[in-house]
């Protein structure tokens, strides 16, 4: 079977921090990310493109229909460099899978409190196309116990898991180079985070007053740690010394 995949326009993604958002910046010459803690240096020559909205002709797919059906509960938009996000769902759901298709568009983001506030949530699955949990996303969704992320996954915003003080692990994929701000502050039940070796960077209260966080498991420590990523957590030593290795 073949696919084909049509575009207007190309973008470039940072091929470190997974950004695409350049402003004021000539995209055509070499330049720096502009994102804190990334700063990879970028040569737009010898990256391929990234597709911001394909339109993928298949035969299951209707070329004119909408973003969202009468079945489908979630709320779609496009940003201004032509990434598809979820921005919010219908109803108040225990459990949600996010596709990562929608007639025929590739669903890149979860949009800032997307999903804020669904107390009776409980368990979340996301697919490998998400690279970005935006701000709030899951914020104060204190019955989920469960998030599986996707292999894509790359940032996650500030206090995208604040107050999801059921949640009591959490696995983050290989490809996650930032925890921001107050990401995981106050989940008050997490016991074990996983980190890959892509971590770049772990904001100011990224894990605040998670009080039953002790285990940290990491095979090379982050950059960059914010003095106060941790603060309120009572980390074992292993945790701590894969964190802080001594200089």
């Amino acid at each position: 079977m073949h696919i084909h995949v049509s575009v207007q326009n190309q973008i470039f993604r940072c091929p470190r921090c997974g950004n695409s958002n350049f402003p004021g910046i000539d995209v055509t010459q070499p330049f720096i990310c502009p994102v804190i803690g990334c700063r990879t240096a970028i040569d737009p020559t010898r990256l391929p493109p990234v597709l911001p909205d394909p339109v993928i002709e298949h035969p299951a797919v209707k070329h004119n229909q909408p973003l969202g059906t009468a079945t489908d509960p979630f709320i779609y938009e496009r940003d201004a460099n032509g990434e598809w996000s979820i921005s919010g769902i219908h109803g108040n759901p225990e459990e949600l899978t996010v596709p990562a298709i929608a007639s025929g568009r590739i669903i890149t983001v979860i949009a800032p409190r997307a999903f804020a506030g669904l107390r009776q949530l409980r368990r979340v699955t996301l697919p490998d196309t998400i690279a970005i949990i935006g701000e709030d996303a899951f914020a104060s969704c204190t019955s989920l116990e469960k998030i599986s992320f996707g292999a894509g996954l790359t940032v996650l915003e500030k206090g995208c898991m604040r107050c999801c003080s059921a949640l009591q692990e959490i696995v983050l994929p290989e490809k996650v180079q930032l925890i921001g701000p107050e990401a995981f502050s106050l989940c008050t039940k997490l016991q074990c985070v996983s980190m890959g070796d892509s971590i770049r960077m772990i904001g100011e209260e990224a894990f605040l007053s998670c009080i039953n966080l002790t285990q940290v498991s990491c095979r090379r420590a982050p950059d960059n740690i914010a003095a106060t990523a941790f603060s309120g957590c009572f980390l074992n030593p292993e945790a701590e010394a894969a964190l802080f290795p001594a200089p």
